[in-house]
């Protein structure tokens, strides 16, 4: 992401307020993470709105934590915070991306053909 990604979060005050208040369960969001151990670490996930509490609390399906304004901040140890933020197509080609560079993680580079290889290789420049 670029390093201007906090405009993709707070808009303004008053406009990230008002989106808050919006929600509603089932809608889609992003949940952006930052660690601000590992450099500054941020990346994004897709989640769904599970529950808005009548005070504002916000519970989506996969994270554990409840939103508070939006953001949940985790002890002081943990140096991380997650942010409810509008899903914008910038932030699906983030998740898209860190989903493929995972998966690629996954693979045994022994086990690809010379073929397949040689395809990479003309990708990456080399």
């Amino acid at each position: 992401m670029n390093s201007n990604d906090s405009d993709l979060v707070t808009m303004d005050n008053d406009g990230y307020n008002s989106w808050l208040k919006s929600l509603n369960v089932g809608d889609e969001v992003a949940i952006k993470h930052k660690n601000y151990i590992s450099h500054n670490k941020t990346f994004y996930t897709k989640d769904k709105v599970k529950s808005i509490t009548p005070d504002g609390l916000i519970k989506t399906v996969n994270f554990p934590h409840e939103f508070e304004y939006g953001v949940v901040i985790h002890d002081v140890w943990d140096s991380q915070t997650h942010t409810l933020i509008k899903i914008t197509q910038d932030i699906l080609d983030s998740i898209e991306k860190r989903y493929l560079i995972n998966l690629f993680d996954l693979v045994d580079i022994n086990e690809l053909s010379l073929t397949q290889l040689r395809e990479i290789k003309n990708i990456i420049g080399e």
